[in-house]
């Protein structure tokens, strides 16, 4: 008995039962015709034909889930905001919300975030985690993170630690910057506003703020970044000015945009770390590269994903985590953040 493929053989069996193993994960999606062949004793030859569609491989992944705020180990009063990462190579469906294992909101579209009152929790420590479910039914679960609810008659005072991250490395820019926010508080991060020498150009309600810079329509110079961060209590906090300089290249090519979610720049380190990527490109991701104190850890052909770092054997001071991304065309796109342990 043979078999062909669309026309091309694909292999024989002598004996009954006759069967034939398929591999299909290089094949692409599309109708294929498959034509069975028996010879008898005399010669004679018997054709046997079926076509079949072979359909695209299901998204098994999980999307990649962490909880942004608040901080692990954070003191909370009155009321905070729980604001949670979630990226996923297709698209998330929704993100839904537990204290204590209970559930306690959901939130389908971004920011995924969810104001609690602290009067409906009892004082003490309770544990928040989130679940992503994308698109294709797959789930996620974020690491837990533990708070301490105070009683009501501490008062906040503590103003929220924010910083700017760039798409582009180097204070020299040119074309499209993606500017990033972080903002945290032991309590809950109100809004965040983006100022470029003193006046606002964007702002958002949440702990994250992402703006496309497009310096073409800029004239050249230098330029401050600032950022404030409001917190639920009236708190602000203000991030270390950054000062680039916008500058025409004879040639402009854009890189990817890539950005570290999770440890954000200037952040504590525990001995477990998750640390979240996300790059994006006109042309597409060929490759992201995620390096440790310029070590290499990871690669991936992926347009976001998440690496557990055991931190444990790291040395104490500061590291450097920096994401390299890969277009289609060759151009790369870095960030990088520094973390303390």
């Amino acid at each position: 008995m043979d078999l062909s493929i669309n026309g091309t053989p694909a292999g024989t069996d002598s004996e009954f039962p006759y069967e034939f193993y398929w591999d299909t994960k290089n094949d692409p999606e599309g109708f294929y015709e498959l034509t069975a062949t028996a010879l008898d004793a005399a010669g004679n030859a018997g054709l046997s034909t079926a076509t079949i569609y072979l359909a695209s491989p299901l998204d098994t992944e999980p999307p990649a889930v962490s909880i942004l705020s608040p901080a692990n180990g954070s003191e909370v009063a009155g009321s905070f905001t729980v604001s949670v990462s979630a990226v996923e190579n297709t698209a998330i469906d929704r993100v839904d919300f537990y204290i204590d294992d209970r559930f306690w909101g959901t939130k389908g579209t971004s920011p995924y975030e969810l104001t609690v009152d602290t009067a409906d929790l009892s004082e003490g420590e309770h544990t928040i985690s989130a679940v992503a479910r994308d698109t294709s039914g797959n789930t996620a679960e974020s690491p837990a993170v533990f708070v301490t609810v105070l009683g009501s008659t501490m008062e906040d005072t503590v103003p929220p630690e924010v910083a700017i991250g760039l798409s582009q490395a180097g204070s020299v820019l040119d074309g499209t910057v993606m500017v990033g926010v972080s903002a945290s508080d032991d309590v809950g991060v109100a809004c965040v506003e983006l100022y470029m020498n003193g006046t606002l150009v964007h702002s958002e309600s949440s702990g994250t703020l992402y703006f496309s810079w497009d310096t073409t329509a800029f004239p050249e110079g230098n330029y401050i970044l600032s950022a404030l961060a409001h917190d639920t209590s009236g708190n602000i906090g203000t991030s270390p000015a950054v000062t680039v300089e916008v500058k025409r290249t004879a040639e402009t090519s854009t890189p990817p945009t890539v950005l570290i979610l999770s440890p954000r720049d200037g952040a504590w380190i525990s001995n477990k770390e998750v640390i979240q990527v996300s790059a994006s490109d006109e042309d597409g991701i060929s490759l992201i590269e995620v390096y440790i104190d310029g070590t290499l850890i990871m690669s991936r052909s992926s347009s976001a994903f998440s690496v557990n770092w055991n931190t444990r054997r790291e040395s104490k001071g500061a590291h450097v985590i920096m994401a390299k991304a890969y277009d289609l065309k060759g151009d790369v796109g870095t960030c990088s953040v520094t973390v303390y342990k």
